[in-house]
């Protein structure tokens, strides 16, 4: 027994339990690792039939086994009644293992009978691995079969390697795809399609995508195909592509009705500008001649009676105005078609002249209007001037129709622990607006007083776009107010600070509560001009003529575009006042014919202002790219005229203030 077990003693050191035994199952040698696996020291069991001592094997199984064996010396597996290579045992401390039995026959000296060497192998911690990897396996395919969408893997050669039920059953028309071509599977094709998104993923080995036709026979019309490629995590190459496709029927519907009702809205919008232009066309071409006639006449002699009909006209025709120039600006707030400027200005002038402009009209009802500007306030600020202006005369506006005593004061400074922002607001001490209606005046077409009595008139359209206005410049606007004892009018807005430029000025220093009569500023042209005024509307022709009747020009005038031509080719002006809107030639087509003419005879350019009762932004870059120098808003005031004038024929400004005031 000694010298088998020195002759042996070599499996001592190997990391798998092995024992030998006999023909009579005896056991002859029995490992270090037999001990520990079995927990049966080798005293114990040397000698031992091992069919009766050894743990965990089936009996009757062993010894067929092992009589077959030693009959004819050919190996064997032992196995549990189920048949299988590997099987569980408890050891004897309750520990569950699973191990691999390996039987062979070998002889043994001196005797030259067959013996027997048990190999046991613990396999416990592979097997787990296995049932990890296969319980793995399964759910993975679970998850995969239960994805509503398809899912196949294909090689380089566009050979399909796997997919889901979903493939087979919707795109492939219900049979076995594995191993043919994807591109013969789901659209028939002998190729790859040209520019497919399997294609474009190997060769860009990123994730394509792209909207296909559905293949032929499926319940979908189209799909969306996503390839993601397959890469060696050792090289990084593309060894393959999974292909997921979805069907987006529904989408491509959802996406195509949502076109041609964005297409139709879009009609629908530039119907809604067509009108407006129109609508702004028709009547601030009469209110030209109305508002015209009456400043006219405003400065004739006139009767007690004649001058209050000529003040009622002015009123009335601006007040209708106004309504125009809302409904134009909230129609083009709600169309996106609001550019906003970023320019340098005096914030402090432009605040002292909005407080300007109603100084007359607030010492006419016996108000107080008071400003407050901030001196810590930078001089020149970038932004949008002309919006910020508008924001201010409308509430400003408001403040004195709604105040019939007491005062209204205005200010303008940094808001309270937030320097990037500046406070505008306007208080008064008028009629106030109750709580619940403070919530809604700031929404189109609403009021504070809607009653067929109201003693105001009104589109309410003023702070809906004064709010709307403040938003797109990054601000916020509120309001707090009682009834009967005054509003405050709040609005934010960040402006960009920059140097002040040579042209900026402080304006003049004024204390809190302080007036400034608003000054009137005049041209007085200094050089005789020849102009030429193109207009099909003969009230307006007899507005400007009555304009310029004291001004040291020439004027000439045309009822169209092609009489404007044929003028032009006859005589040398200094300015052209060219109406865009007239009969047989429009002014576009004018300004156009006239610049080529130029050009042809290396004439100098002459300078053409537009005259529009259109009053869109686009109206005006539509006729700056025609080729007008500049463009004047219908109605033409006689202010407005001679200022723009002053910008290209030779004038001096002359400011004075108002007698009285």
């Amino acid at each position: 027994m000694e010298k088998n077990h020195q002759r042996f003693s070599i499996f001592d050191l190997v990391p798998i339990s092995i024992c030998v035994i006999r023909s009579d199952f005896s056991v002859i040698f029995w490992n270090k690792t037999m001990e520990e696996w079995t927990g049966m020291p080798a005293k114990e069991m040397l000698g031992k039939n091992i069919t009766m001592t050894c743990p965990g094997l089936d009996r009757p199984i062993c010894i067929n086994r092992l009589n077959s064996l030693f009959d004819d010396g050919i190996p064997v597996i032992f196995s549990s009644r189920l048949h299988k290579d590997i099987f569980p045992v408890k050891l004897p401390n309750g520990e569950p293992r699973i191990h691999k039995t390996t039987v062979s026959a070998i002889t043994i000296e001196p005797d030259k009978r067959f013996g027997a060497l048990f190999s046991v192998e613990d396999v416990t911690g592979l097997s787990r691995t296995m049932n990890d990897l296969l319980e793995s396996r399964n759910f993975l395919k679970e998850i995969f079969n239960s994805i509503q969408d398809g899912i196949s893997v294909t090689d380089l050669n566009h050979t399909i390697r796997f997919v889901n039920p979903v493939v087979e059953q919707k795109y492939a028309g219900g049979g076995p795809v594995t191993g043919r071509k994807s591109h013969e599977c789901y659209f028939g094709a002998s190729e790859p399609l040209k520019n497919s998104p399997s294609l474009r993923c190997i060769e860009s080995r990123e994730t394509e995508s792209a909207i296909l036709p559905a293949p032929p026979g499926c319940d979908a019309k189209w799909i969306e195909l996503f390839a993601y490629p397959i890469k060696s995590p050792e090289s990084g190459q593309v060894t393959g592509v999974i292909e997921y496709i979805r069907d987006v029927t529904v989408r491509r519907q959802i996406e195509e009705e949502l076109f041609r009702a964005k297409m139709a809205a879009e009609v629908a919008t530039r119907a809604k500008s067509e009108f407006l232009a129109n609508m702004s066309h028709e009547i601030r071409t009469p209110l030209n001649a109305v508002i015209g006639a009456a400043e006219i006449l405003s400065g004739t002699s006139m009767t007690k009676e004649q001058r209050q009909i000529v003040d009622m006209l002015s009123v009335n025709s601006e007040y209708l105005l106004n309504i125009v120039n809302d409904i134009i600006d909230i129609s083009k707030i709600e169309a996106g078609k609001i550019d906003l400027e970023n320019i340098e200005f005096n914030l402090k002038n432009l605040v002292e002249k909005v407080c300007n402009i109603f100084e007359v009209n607030a010492r006419k009802k016996g108000l107080t209007l008071n400003r407050r500007i901030d001196p810590d306030l930078p001089l020149a600020v970038k932004g949008d001037p002309s919006r910020i202006r508008q924001v201010l005369i409308n509430l400003v506006s408001n403040a004195v129709k709604f105040t019939t005593q007491g005062h209204i004061s205005v200010s303008c400074g940094y808001e309270k622990d937030n320097k990037d922002n500046i406070l505008f607001s306007v208080s008064d001490t008028g009629i106030g607006i109750s709580g619940f209606k403070q919530e809604i005046i700031f929404k189109s077409f609403t009021q504070a007083d809607t009653s067929t009595t109201r003693q105001f008139g009104g589109t309410g359209l003023g702070l809906a776009i004064c709010r709307r206005l403040v938003e797109l410049m990054g601000g916020r606007i509120s309001v707090t107010s009682q009834l009967n004892k005054g509003s405050t009018f709040y609005f934010t807005t960040r402006f960009e600070h920059v140097q002040a430029s040579k042209t900026a000025s402080a304006p003049p220093s004024c204390k809190e509560g302080e007036n400034q009569a608003a000054p009137n500023v005049t041209f007085k042209f200094t050089k005789p001009a020849r102009i030429l005024l193109v207009e099909d509307y003969k009230y307006t022709r007899l507005i400007v003529l009555h304009f310029l009747m004291d001004t040291p020009f020439e004027l000439d005038m045309a009822e169209n575009g092609a009489q404007a031509v044929e003028k032009f080719t006859d005589k040398k002006y200094d300015l052209i006042l060219m109406d865009l809107q007239m009969p047989v030639m429009d002014g576009y087509s004018a300004t156009r014919e006239i610049r080529k003419i130029e050009k042809s005879k290396g004439l100098p350019s002459t300078r053409i202002i537009a005259l529009s009762a259109f009053a869109l932004s686009e109206d005006r870059q539509k006729s700056i790219d025609a080729g007008c120098n500049d463009h004047l808003n219908k109605p033409v005031t006689k202010e407005a005229l001679f200022e723009m004038l002053a910008q290209y024929l030779p004038a001096e400004k002359v400011i004075s203030r108002p007698a009285g005031i």
